[in-house]
């Protein structure tokens, strides 16, 4: 099956943005129907289930994309490639269900975080296997270039998890309800990828033994690799929120929540890029194509820098009339840390693409010092300054802990052999963004309402900007026309006319 990177991408961005416009409309109904103290509860589950989840998960998601997606054209290979990592997904799913269970019954949990929490990882037990085998089936839908079958159902789960989440607060339920909306959406995600995957692989793999011209070796010490760098990469996301937890309480840890949820809209584009890098560029790096992969890193880069810059002029100028609509005049104290994420966030965003292009490669071990570095970095200014400045303290040193990542990865990407910033076009991405920036920022504080500000000041910007971004040559016609002609969507065809008449 041929693979198109672009197609691939649109399929992957298409499916983050209904995930992001689903949490951008429910998200804050969902945090009012639970309160900020419920809300902080809810968020401390999460921020203990994502780390947990990387251990059970076991490099499983990162792992079946980079070999599967080195020769997805082999019926033998990605069939043993799939039931060997299926057998991983059920014995490391039966290993977190165990963990899980034997923290409740031994009152662990009772212990860091009190006896309130204790029903909320029961729930947790019915997530860890239902989440395994969501991540196995999507994982193996995106290595075999069937994004346009998992990225619906993705999109599809987000929208469950949220909307039968509040269903299930507003029937009384409470934090509980939230956590078991998360739970029915991660079961129909699963039953759907796996029934999509199951009918371009062999389901009998699964007892069959791996026989491919592969070691077990190398598939598990890439899988344990992988675990090592998203613990780190999940420390930068999750240590600030538990540490707020430990030390300023429930309330204090759900506003700074909510900021980091708004700074993380930030990672709409470049997340999708890195999601669609890994198992694409594992092609490329088993074909040793080096100079291509530099030519795609410096140019999604740039693609990166440039739609980041846009939401961050947004985010800035917005923060107050956003947070003020979004989650209600009693998260105002959501506003300053927001805006001391948001110079970090900026950082993350532009590293994610590498993160993924070294994936690829399999230079965990560069990776892995790399985003070592910055959570050493971030845990260590998070612990200095949460006692004393509390969220303000958090943002700050969480912003810098992000920022630290583009710098190590960059470091870590001519470690690895190509240059991400041949083609970056700074200066003209600079100047596209001072003139939208005007605009944005004078808009923004002339409009005395904030409903009216975010409704004119979003189109406004970016259409100042994407002309800026064209007339500065920031990204160029020739590019726009090479897009255009390879996304498989009919509505941009007025668009694709209009840019090949010029």
């Amino acid at each position: 099956m041929k693979r198109s990177f672009v197609k691939g991408f649109v399929s992957i961005l298409g499916g983050n943005f209904v995930s992001m416009f689903v949490s951008l409309l429910l998200t804050p109904i969902l945090i009012r129907t639970l309160g900020s103290s419920q809300y902080g509860q809810y968020a401390v589950v999460l921020s203990v289930f994502g780390p947990l989840m990387i251990l059970v998960n076991a490099g499983l998601f990162p792992g079946i994309r980079k070999f599967v997606g080195e020769h997805p054209d082999d019926p033998a290979w990605r069939d043993g490639l799939f039931g060997f990592y299926t057998r991983v997904a059920i014995g490391f799913a039966v290993f977190g269900i165990a963990v899980v269970l034997v923290a409740v019954l031994s009152g662990a949990i009772d212990m860091f975080f009190g006896e309130s929490f204790r029903p909320l990882f029961y729930i947790v037990v019915l997530m860890v296997p239902l989440y395994q085998f969501f991540v196995l089936g999507r994982g193996t839908l995106m290595a075999l270039g069937l994004e346009h079958y998992s990225e619906p159902v993705a999109a599809l789960q987000q929208l469950l998890f949220k909307g039968l989440g509040i269903l299930l607060v507003l029937a009384g339920l409470g934090v509980a309800g939230a956590l078991l909306g998360y739970a029915v959406s991660l079961f129909v995600a699963a039953a759907l990828c796996l029934a999509f995957a199951t009918r371009h692989v062999e389901l009998r793999s699964v007892i069959d033994p791996l026989s491919l011209d592969i070691e077990k070796r190398e598939l598990l010490g890439f899988n344990t690799l992988s675990v090592v760098h998203a613990f780190l990469a999940s420390s930068l996301l999750n240590a600030d929120v538990l540490l707020i937890q430990l030390f300023q309480g429930s309330s204090q840890a759900g506003y700074y929540k909510a900021a980091l949820v708004v700074s993380a809209f930030l990672w709409f584009v470049p997340r999708a890029l890195k999601t669609t890098l890994l198992h694409s560029t594992a092609e490329l790096w088993a074909e040793d194509r080096r100079d291509r992969i530099s030519a795609r890193a410096s140019r999604l880069t740039r693609y990166s820098l440039v739609s980041v810059m846009l939401l961050v002029l947004g985010l800035g100028a917005l923060a107050d009339a956003f947070v003020s609509i979004y989650y209600g005049a009693s998260f105002a104290p959501t506003v300053t840390p927001l805006l001391l994420l948001l110079p970090g966030t900026f950082g993350f965003a532009l590293a994610r693409p590498l993160m993924a292009i070294g994936q690829a490669n399999g230079s965990l071990r560069t990776l892995i010092a790399a985003t070592g570095s910055a959570a050493v970095i971030n845990v260590v200014l998070n612990l200095l300054l949460i006692p004393t400045y509390g969220m303000s303290g958090a943002a700050v040193a969480t912003s810098v802990g992000y920022g630290s990542m583009l710098l190590f990865h960059l470091a870590g990407a001519r470690v690895i052999g190509y240059d991400p910033l041949a083609d970056l076009r700074l200066g003209r991405v600079i100047a596209s963004g001072a003139l939208a920036g005007v605009v944005i920022v004078g808009l923004a504080t002339a409009i005395g309402s904030d409903l009216v500000s975010l409704v004119v000041v979003p189109p406004v910007g970016l259409a100042v900007y994407a002309a800026a971004s064209i007339g500065t040559g920031a990204i160029g016609t020739a590019e726009l026309r090479t897009i255009l002609r390879q996304l498989p969507l009919p509505q941009v065809g007025p668009l694709r006319r209009l840019i090949d008449s010029e």
